[in-house]
């Protein structure tokens, strides 16, 4: 009855694994890294203006004022206005402590912008000046990043560069046991990878005091690093 049910079992075993296509051949898996030191052909320039006033009327108002000029200054460094994209809006009451007593002051009112371009240092530069001599104020927020369309120019070399490391590395373990690769039997494979981006932040007196330098040099934007990484499983032979 024993010998039965045993043999039941291994005739099931075989029928799985007849279906699933696995075969008892060697397999290696690793993993293949590649990684690309890529220039940023883009700079976005992200724009806070904060203002407090007694009354939320004149915080929304005198915000809206600064917020026109800023918006000019812009148009005049050759942006549409279509460029120009308003990404945050806030009005709200602030407070201050007096002998232990939160007490409303007044409102306070933000509004945030963002201009995304071509990286051109030497515009770079023009645009900050131009934004310090105006007299708004503006807090700032610089990223130098790659547009999509570079990242995908790039990703093909990536792709290229991971699966030949995963070979080479294949190739050396399965020749410590006197084998040799037989094609792959699985690729798996994620995403495109790409480091934190560099960004150069400033508050309005920083603006200012640049502005007034003739170095620019702290807007040289350094290059991102891209990453892939595939696993593949190997046959061996």
């Amino acid at each position: 009855m024993k010998k039965h049910i045993l043999s039941g079992l291994l005739m099931t075993l075989v029928v799985i694994l007849a279906s699933s296509g696995l075969t008892a051949q060697s397999v290696i898996t690793v993993v293949g890294k590649s990684k690309i030191e890529a220039a940023p052909d883009q700079v976005r320039i992200n724009l806070s203006i904060n203002q407090q006033s007694s009354s939320y009327d004149e915080a929304v108002g005198t915000l809206n004022q600064r917020t026109k000029k800023l918006v000019e200054v812009l148009l005049k460094q050759d942006f549409e206005e279509e460029d120009i994209k308003t990404t945050g809006f806030n009005a709200q009451p602030y407070y201050e402590y007096q002998n232990g007593k939160r007490q409303q002051k007044g409102y306070s009112a933000s509004q945030n912008l963002e201009v995304l371009f071509a990286y051109d240092q030497e515009r770079l530069g023009t645009i900050v000046k131009e934004l310090s001599k105006a007299d708004i104020e503006p807090n700032m927020n610089i990223s130098f990043l790659l547009s999509d369309e570079k990242t995908a120019s790039l990703k093909q070399q990536l792709l290229e560069k991971a699966m030949a490391d995963a070979k080479a590395t294949a190739e050396v373990l399965a020749g410590t046991q006197d084998k040799s690769l037989d094609g792959f039997a699985e690729i798996r494979y994620g995403a495109t990878q790409a480091a934190p981006q560099p960004m150069y932040r400033a508050d309005a007196m920083m603006m200012k005091a640049e502005a007034d330098g003739a170095d620019f040099g702290g807007f040289e934007a350094k290059t991102i690093p891209l990453r892939e990484e595939v696993t593949v499983i190997w046959k061996v032979k």
